[in-house]
């Protein structure tokens, strides 16, 4: 679900818990939608999105890695109107070398309390608990695999 999807259908009751939390000023912002219309036809397969601005992060004090709550502009852009194949990534990533967040070794500066041997090129995978897990903690359910990106998506081998 897009973010802006997502603040529209949080309801109101979440929106007064979250303005809880906010100066008067911030709360008497309400976010926008850039209704402006493209300037040329849609390319065939695509849709138009408009941009807009929107609430991003939390003020949860337990969530350092998406703190601040701060507003955000996003410009509007066009999207495909079906999900992109792994074939057809592989032909984009032939065409300009694109090389995927995944696919990179991450750079220490930006990970400064990580251990330097977990600092490898890899991905978050889904891995089903067996027992009930805390719903409020990720790491339940996800693990950070080396060497899993799109060509793994399990990891290696």
């Amino acid at each position: 679900m897009g973010a802006a999807k997502a603040y529209a259908s949080s309801g109101l009751k979440a929106a007064s818990k979250r303005a809880s939390t906010l100066t008067g000023s911030e709360t008497a912002w309400i976010p926008s939608i850039n209704d402006s219309k493209p300037s040329r036809p849609a390319p065939e397969g695509m849709t138009w999105i408009p941009g807009g601005q929107f609430w991003m992060g939390t003020a949860d004090q337990r969530m350092a890695d998406a703190r601040p709550w701060h507003r955000v502009y996003v410009d509007s852009y066009w999207m495909d109107t079906t999900e992109v194949t792994n074939e057809q990534f592989a032909e984009f990533v032939k065409a300009t070398r694109y090389v995927t967040v995944a696919e990179r070794k991450p750079r220490a500066e930006d990970y400064p309390h990580a251990p330097p041997e977990k600092l490898g090129a890899g991905s978050v995978v889904f891995s089903p608990p067996d027992h009930p897990v805390e719903l409020d903690n990720h790491f339940g359910w996800w693990n950070y695999i080396s060497g899993a990106n799109w060509h793994h998506p399990e990891g290696p081998g």
